[in-house]
């Protein structure tokens, strides 16, 4: 019957099955496995390699990222061999509930007998916060499984991982981009997928409660100033062009005006977009074009 293997018998793991480790990763019951030399920001789909000591993995609230192990795994029957003779090696990894606390949702994964490589998983911040992963640091909890004959009945498979055709994570190394499917028509009538279009971004905000419920109150009464704008406000804003103009301060006028031009169109984009994201980036431009808006104004006013 296949058994957790204890730290006396991890500890014989090392420079054989558990090359580049430490022993000072292993637990009770465990190994932990330590963040590698290479990172990759699905989101962007960038990839950071030759990562040292030192060096600290920034994960955003939202962000989902691939990280790679330092350690390289060995549970080719030929190695476990020297150390368990006639026997295979399973593993499974776990979360880290330190790790999992701090608002890091991690995806467990498992080694099956026979593999070869490093491992990679991945992990979102589901957090407030930003959550800094240093290089070499413990992020998952490994269990290894000794798998054996038992009284006719046995555990070791017929086909250790790599010896099929589509074991294609044998000898993985480094991180690298998945392959994109591959393309075809599809049935939209046989398509199942959620009304994300209808989502309410302000209301799932205000549902959420603090500081999120804060942001949502800032964006309606960014959308109330804007309604605002461009009723009451343009025959100010208008004035002051004319001012400009008749001063010559054509460069001027022209900023003001193309910002009045995208402060009445991002207004009106704000009230149809559904998609939080864009919503912030928006925001944050008309914030922007606003303040240049005002700056020309009251500089044109003072001079």
């Amino acid at each position: 019957m296949a058994r957790i293997l204890a730290d006396h018998e991890i500890e014989k793991l090392l420079g054989t099955v558990i090359l580049d480790g430490s022993a000072n990763c292993i637990k009770p019951n465990t190994y932990n496995v330590r963040v590698g030399s290479e990172v990759r920001f699905l989101g962007t789909n960038e990839f950071f390699k030759n990562l040292q000591s030192g060096y600290l993995i920034e994960v955003k609230p939202g962000e989902f990222v691939e990280i790679i192990s330092k350690e390289v795994f060995d549970l080719r029957k030929e190695t476990v061999h020297k150390i368990f003779p006639g026997k295979r090696l399973h593993s499974i990894i776990v979360a880290s509930s330190s790790l999992t606390r701090r608002g890091l949702s991690q995806v467990s994964t498992k080694m099956d007998s026979g593999y070869y490589g490093r491992l990679s998983w991945g992990a979102k911040n589901e957090g407030s916060s930003p959550i800094r992963l240093k290089y070499e640091e413990p992020l998952y909890h490994l269990n290894f499984f000794l798998l054996a004959p038992d009284e006719g009945m046995t555990e070791i498979p017929n086909k250790d991982y790599g010896e099929r055709e589509q074991d294609t994570m044998q000898n993985f190394m480094s991180l690298r981009d998945s392959p994109p499917p591959e393309p075809r028509v599809i049935d939209k009538s046989m398509l199942i997928t959620s009304s994300v279009d209808k989502i309410d971004s302000v209301k799932q905000l205000k549902d959420a409660g603090p500081p999120f419920s804060i942001l949502a109150e800032e964006f309606e009464r960014i959308k109330n100033e804007i309604s605002k704008l461009t009723t009451q406000g343009m025959p100010q804003m208008i004035n002051s062009l004319k001012d400009a103009l008749s001063q010559r301060q054509t460069s001027i006028a022209a900023i003001t005006i193309g910002a009045i031009g995208l402060i009445i169109s991002i207004g009106k984009y704000l009230n149809e977009i559904p998609n939080l994201q864009h919503c912030i980036l928006a925001a944050s431009a008309l914030l922007f074009l606003f303040g240049i808006s005002i700056l020309i104004f009251y500089r044109k006013k003072i001079g």
